[in-house]
């Protein structure tokens, strides 16, 4: 079923959602561990920065399409739980936001390089009245690059299929999934209940009541 463009509401949600993200994200990094530390600033020899907040902020709010995908600016988070892994968010939409997609690059070191395991996650691509297909549900898939960027991966990976069915139906509820699978519910529930209007979304996605 295609998702609906995305209402004012559910923009005021995500606007609210992802500078809460960002913020734990910033104001978290003195406490890093060092290996988590390490990793930041690997990434930023990639060219990739942190996103300013306002800069974020005003993209959301503005009329039509939304991404961060074609430039260097992303949303760094905060560190997976063990500080093993560094996620960074990327976002691109279409001009309502029906298509809505979430580009979630893991890095992490292993044997002393900089390497990344990375997903798509994203709304169903298919029109109102189409029938079941391939990626007509929200779903999460691997990628290999971002925009035009070719990430730290193994070239083979599968970028097609696996398409991974998520437990969404909507724009805020498809970046709910990508969070508890990057931080479990505990995280979810816990760090991000104070994010006003959020809780109705949550509700529908399993785990998260």
């Amino acid at each position: 079923m295609a998702v609906a463009a995305i209402r004012p509401h559910q923009r005021a949600v995500l606007r609210r959602l992802f500078q809460k993200l960002h913020k734990l994200g910033s104001y978290s990094r003195p406490s890093w561990s060092p290996r988590a530390a390490t990793i930041y600033d690997e990434v930023l020899k990639t060219g990739l920065t942190p996103i300013p907040s306002l800069d974020l902020d005003q993209r959301i709010k503005a009329p039509g399409a939304m991404s961060t995908t074609g430039s260097k600016l992303q949303l760094f988070l905060d560190p997976t739980r063990n500080g093993e892994v560094l996620p960074v968010l990327g976002i691109h939409t279409s001009a309502d936001w029906a298509h809505y997609r979430l580009y979630v690059l893991m890095f992490l070191i292993h044997e002393n390089e900089l390497r990344c395991l990375a997903f798509r996650f994203e709304t169903d691509e298919g029109e109102p009245g189409d029938p079941p297909g391939d990626h007509t549900f929200c779903h999460a898939q691997m990628i290999t690059q971002l925009n035009t960027m070719q990430l730290p991966v193994p070239p083979w990976l599968p970028t097609d299929q696996p398409s991974i069915p998520l437990w969404a139906d909507d724009q805020i509820t498809t970046t709910l999934c990508a969070l508890v699978s990057l931080y479990g519910a505990g995280y979810v529930r816990r760090r991000l209940s104070t994010v006003s209007g959020l809780q109705d979304y949550a509700k529908r996605v399993r785990g998260l009541t």
